[in-house]
């Protein structure tokens, strides 16, 4: 955030990091540009994505799937997150998103800044991620896809071999 000095950010959620990273805003200068809000309920976060430009999520573990981006996305904000684990099932680099690589400070600062100085190209990624999460994760696709696979199974022989 020290690098990107147009932009704010709402750092919501707890954990064991959350008084460094408060440290850390504090010895950089940022403090003021960064509003550290703790675990929030499901209602606030829906708030919260009404008035932001874009989600971050820099996870360095291999996030098996990651719904904090699908709900962002669902908001029509863009998504910018590091290329780790199940993230490509949603996000399409450049089109519902910004991927960067884990653990490349300077690409993930590159990404945050590109969006602070472009908002069309921030409106535009989060419309289409919007698109895409209405096409695809969508309770209903989820629940015919479900239906689909256990027709299959029911089709099948699946009694124990002797």
């Amino acid at each position: 955030m020290a690098r990107v000095p147009d932009c704010a950010l709402i750092l919501a959620g707890e954990g064991p990091l959350l008084d460094s990273l408060k440290a850390d805003a504090q010895g950089h200068g940022i403090s003021d540009r960064i509003l550290f809000t703790g675990w929030i309920a499901p209602p606030a976060m829906r708030a919260i994505l009404t008035h932001v430009r874009a989600s971050i999520m820099p996870s360095l573990w291999a996030e098996p799937f990651g719904i904090v981006g699908i709900e962002a996305m669902a908001h029509a904000r863009a998504m910018i997150a590091c290329d780790v684990g199940g993230v490509r099932q949603w996000l399409e680099d450049e089109i519902t998103g910004l991927l960067v690589p884990p653990h490349d400070i300077p690409a993930l600062v590159q990404a945050i800044g590109r969006l602070t100085e472009d908002p069309a190209l921030a409106a535009q990624l989060g419309q289409a991620g919007q698109a895409k999460v209405a096409a695809e994760f969508r309770a209903q696709q989820h629940v015919e896809t479900l239906r689909g696979v256990l027709d299959r199974v029911a089709g099948l022989n699946l009694a124990p071999h002797q």
